[in-house]
């Protein structure tokens, strides 16, 4: 199935619609909707706009850039580059899920026994808490028919030798993948459905009586990520058509379609640190040339300065010692004035930097 989106028409419904119902009305992920404006260089809402736009707040929307391709065709089949049996370490396996779990695999079982003893939360739903479980939001009657199909994917991802862990982020269990330095997230979940209640006898709400009560609709959905919260990268769901023991076998194409995605973008940031770096070294080693010159040059200029102070002295001297041949004295007075002016010639010649410049410029050649 291919979809193409014409560049303008897509521009203006990006900056009307947002994202997470945009991508409901075109039948696409909130990944690949970003990707195809960033290939068709079409700028989004930045975070706030609509909360702002909401408050009636002033908000700016930023004129299409004149580069950039008129149309971009997604292909929603052709999820990745190579053959998905060359991907795999091992003979690709149809991955099935049992109608009865009778051995389950140690997280799966941990999850059950956490969430056999929990009560459902404000969306009727079950939710393990910790590190060590299943990453699943399901209601009580789909609860072990998500735990069936998370143990299957499980087991053959440990056939395939691929490494799992979990890991507890933000008061949220979470299972991941990890796969040539990506790590990917996996998850189940059941949404719901929202449904006004009517108003209390005072005539309002409270916490005992919500305005909204919620129900899950039923329908689950595996959902691969890149982080541990947040919009799916990809995800099979139930269909009116097809349920997600049916779809199983799109898991593994999906799921290298994530982590491809996603270790081109590590590669890429990885390039541009290394670029960065290079320039930062590039950038420290012109600041010491410019440093050096600079103490150089003030070097040169001192040794100029102390020069001129040590002639100086020099012809301070010579005028001392004419002055005295024209005087009359005591063989004291004489040996007084010798040694001042031998003095004042050890200090003219400390001063004099010739010798020592002579000496650093042959020892830097």
């Amino acid at each position: 199935m291919k979809i193409t989106f014409q560049r303008k028409s897509l521009y203006e419904e990006v900056w009307s619609v947002p994202k997470k119902k945009l991508t409901k009305k075109l039948g696409i992920t909130y990944y690949h909707l970003t990707k195809i404006c960033d290939e068709l260089n079409i700028p989004t809402p930045p975070l706030g706009y609509w909360k702002k736009l909401k408050h009636n707040k002033k908000v700016k929307k930023p004129p299409l850039p004149k580069e950039g391709p008129e149309s971009y065709t997604l292909k929603k089949k052709d999820l990745i580059n190579s053959d998905i049996h060359e991907l795999l370490p091992k003979k690709v396996k149809e991955i099935t899920v049992k109608k009865h779990l009778r051995n389950p695999h140690p997280i799966v079982r941990a999850t059950h026994n956490q969430l056999k003893e929990r009560e459902v939360d404000r969306y009727k739903r079950l939710e393990p808490r910790g590190e060590g479980f299943l990453d699943v939001s399901v209601s009580q009657d789909n609860l072990k028919r998500a735990l069936r199909i998370m143990d299957a994917i499980i087991r053959e991802l440990e056939r395939q030798n691929f490494i799992i862990g979990t890991e507890y982020n933000y008061k949220r269990s979470n299972l991941y993948v990890s796969i040539d330095k990506v790590k990917l997230y996996l998850r189940i979940r059941e949404k719901c459905y929202r449904v006004t209640n009517p108003p209390d006898e005072s005539g309002g709400y409270s916490w005992r009586h919500p305005k909204y009560e919620y129900f899950p609709d039923g329908k689950l959905r595996l959902e691969i990520s890149t982080f541990h919260s947040g919009e799916p990268h990809q995800l099979i769901q139930d269909t009116k058509k097809q349920t997600l023991e049916d779809q199983t076998n799109d898991f593994f194409p999906l799921f290298f379609h994530v982590a491809q995605e996603r270790k081109k973008h590590l590669d890429k940031m990885e390039a541009r640190h290394q670029e960065r770096e290079r320039r930062h070294k590039l950038y420290i080693e012109a600041n010491k040339q410019i440093t050096a010159e600079q103490d150089r040059l003030h070097s040169l200029e001192d040794s100029a300065e102390s020069f001129t102070k040590s002639q100086y002295i020099y012809d301070f001297i010579t005028e001392i010692e004419k002055q005295k041949s024209e005087l009359e004295l005591t063989e004291e007075e004489y040996l007084k004035f010798k040694a001042w002016i031998i003095w004042a010639r050890n200090h003219a010649k400390r001063l004099n930097p010739i010798s020592r410049t002579i000496d650093e410029i042959l020892k830097n050649s």
